[in-house]
């Protein structure tokens, strides 16, 4: 697997998200195979398992990832019926994700702040 772009200027785990996606769709993975583990996966992207565990959530619900407790990370079958309707929506989910994510990062820096009482 590689590295991340850093020049990327999305959310890393959308990037690493991006990085095994690719990897499915160019039948680097198989539906079966199973992933190497979060730290793993946080090496060679040079991200912290927190990263890998949301990018594999955004796999998951793209159906691109199943998941089993103790077991690891395979890849899924994928959707059944994709469609340009449900690629806009992925995009949306993402998207979304992303804005989520990046709001609860400002208002941890925002308590930062005011616990500071600036």
């Amino acid at each position: 697997m590689d590295g991340i772009d850093l020049s990327d200027p999305r959310a890393g785990y959308l990037r690493v998200a991006d990085g095994i996606r690719r990897q499915i769709e160019a039948g680097d993975l198989s539906p079966g195979d199973q992933l190497p583990t979060q730290r793993e996966l946080a090496a060679e992207y040079g991200v912290g398992t927190e990263t890998v565990k949301r990018a594999l959530e955004q796999l998951r619900s793209a159906q691109l990832v199943v998941s089993h407790q103790g077991k690891g990370s395979f890849v899924g079958q994928g959707p059944a019926t994709a469609s340009p309707k449900s690629d806009e929506f992925g995009q949306f989910v993402s998207e979304l994700t992303e804005l989520r994510a990046e709001v609860a990062e400002l208002r941890q820096r925002l308590d930062r702040i005011e616990s500071r009482g600036l």
